[in-house]
């Protein structure tokens, strides 16, 4: 598990990474391509760009949602310059996934072999969490990007032990730290490693760490505790009660099946498993190449792996951050679980045999499962894009409701804006204009001479003969949907659309 070329680390094994780092691009672009409708979590964050300015963007965010500053004004920039659809509100976590890829082939590569660095970033490239959330408007995938933002120039400096590297991390960690809240992890992480070695530093490297431990420190205090602690406070009781599953039990017995459960569950879903121990392979594999590592006694780029674990952890213990319980809030610990599921791999397959010839062929086996996963993720995406058939259907009824409503024409809503459900809110809120929001008090559309197109979004009793007495016209046209599954979270729990008309020859919509 050395960093020099194995008999098995030829250019064919180069080639395999590169290979994988496109089929991860690939992956990307083509779920980024298939423009899936946005759903409520996205649209609930999304809302937020729409409602506020970039200053506005500083205090408690709408809809129980949190995400740091520099994700959130990037997002208002690209609303503001290019519009508020999937294309430009996802560009930029596509973009950060695209090039997360590269960054990791390289990452891997100087740490492992050949081989290794194969395995593992075809792990990263294929697996389904890690597709998913490289092209979401949600902050995990940049969670994933600033690891590398600060992994990779960290590791160059354990390496080569060039001062320069040790700027780049004072530059980057204040970025870093602005695109995602448990970069705090692994910036603390680097931390305690130098800190730990710091007797192999010299005068002015160590100059270079006290300096970039006071950059860590100031951006901490300054992005965390000071831009962040308002939707901390708004959203404390709701996100410790929803992740109470991912904070560790006072209970010994408790504590360590919850260990063996946590990380046996989703956390470690790569490239597939599941909760409930369902990636207890990939978990066994990550030991595996754990014990590999601790036997090559490398302790400064172990602890540089392994120390984010453990302030992760500890933020859990005093319930600040979840630990583990779901992939997409540890996105900053899957560099190190891929990684050293790549060197477990090997190190298995050298297990195994002897024979150059005989590990080629395993690892081709491996490779070959990567890419037939790889295929069920692409075809997964084609035959499914969206995350729940109700959010195509939001976004379908929408947009055949604006191209039938002539421009001349008033959509009223008898909802207040703020009390519609979000995904509909977002597709709406595109057409603002035309909307009157709170039409059920606030009716200044009534007296138009143009049709009337209502929308009703809560069942009332009489809805339709009330309106129609209050309008004194004619109803035109009528239109109903309702859900038929998974009532607490679809868009489209009900959906009634009047059109009244002053004219018996007004056109049907």
């Amino acid at each position: 598990m050395s960093n020099k070329p194995q008999p098995e680390s030829d250019s064919r094994m180069g080639t395999w990474v590169l290979v994988f780092v496109a089929a991860g691009i690939f992956l990307r672009l083509l779920r980024y391509s298939m423009n899936m409708p946005a759903w409520g979590d996205e649209t609930a964050l999304a809302l937020n760009f729409l409602n506020r300015g970039y200053a506005e963007l500083w205090k408690p965010l709408d809809f129980n949602q949190v995400a740091p500053i520099g994700f959130l004004w990037a997002e208002r920039a690209m609303y503001v310059h290019f519009g508020s659809s999937e294309w430009s509100m996802r560009f930029l976590p596509m973009l950060a996934g695209v090039i997360s890829m590269a960054l990791f082939a390289y990452w891997a590569r100087l740490l492992t072999s050949d081989l290794a660095a194969a395995i593992a970033t075809g792990v990263l490239a294929v697996g389904n969490y890690s597709v998913r959330y490289a092209v979401e408007l949600k902050p995990y995938g940049f969670d994933f990007f600033a690891a590398m933002l600060l992994l990779l120039p960290a590791t160059l400096f354990l390496l080569r032990r060039q001062s320069r590297w040790l700027i780049c991390l004072i530059v980057l960690t204040p970025i870093a730290l602005a695109l995602s809240y448990p970069a705090i992890f692994v910036a603390g992480g680097i931390s305690i490693t130098l800190m730990l070695f710091v007797r192999r530093l010299t005068l002015p490297q160590f100059a270079l760490a006290s300096t970039f431990n006071m950059v860590m420190f100031a951006s901490f205090w300054f992005l965390v505790l000071r831009v962040a602690i308002g939707q901390y406070n708004l959203t404390h009781d709701a996100m410790t009660d929803y992740w109470k599953g991912a904070f560790p039990p006072a209970n010994p017995l408790r504590l360590i099946w919850w260990l063996i459960l946590i990380h046996t569950g989703n956390m470690f879903e790569y490239p597939f498993g599941g909760a409930n121990g369902a990636s207890t392979l990939s978990f066994v594999v990550f030991i595996v190449g754990l014990i590999a590592w601790w036997k090559t006694r490398r302790w400064e780029l172990l602890c540089l792996m392994l120390a984010p674990f453990a302030l992760n952890f500890a933020a859990a213990v005093v319930r600040r951050y979840p630990y583990g319980q779901s992939a997409r809030v540890a996105q900053s610990l899957a560099p190190a679980i891929i990684l050293l599921i790549g060197v477990g791999a090997v190190t298995l397959i050298e297990s195994l045999t002897l024979d150059p010839a005989k590990r080629l062929k395993s690892s081709q086996i491996i490779f070959a499962i990567l890419l037939i996963f790889g295929g069920f993720v692409a075809g997964d995406t084609l035959l499914h894009p969206y995350k729940s058939r109700d959010d195509v259907a939001a976004r379908q009824e929408i947009y055949s409701l604006f191209q039938r409503v002539p421009p001349s024409d008033m959509i009223a809503v008898l909802m207040p804006r703020d009390k519609v459900q979000v995904t509909l809110q977002w597709y709406l809120r595109r057409q603002d204009q035309r909307i009157s929001w709170n039409a059920e008090e606030d009716r200044p559309w009534a007296g138009k001479s143009s049709p009337v197109w209502v929308l009703n979004l809560q069942p009332g009793a009489g809805i339709q003969l009330r309106l129609q007495a209050d309008l004194r016209r004619r109803l035109v046209d009528y239109h109903l949907i309702m859900a038929d599954h998974d009532l607490d979270t679809v868009p489209l729990r009900y959906w009634e659309l009047f059109v009244f008309g002053p004219k018996a020859n007004t056109p049907r919509p």
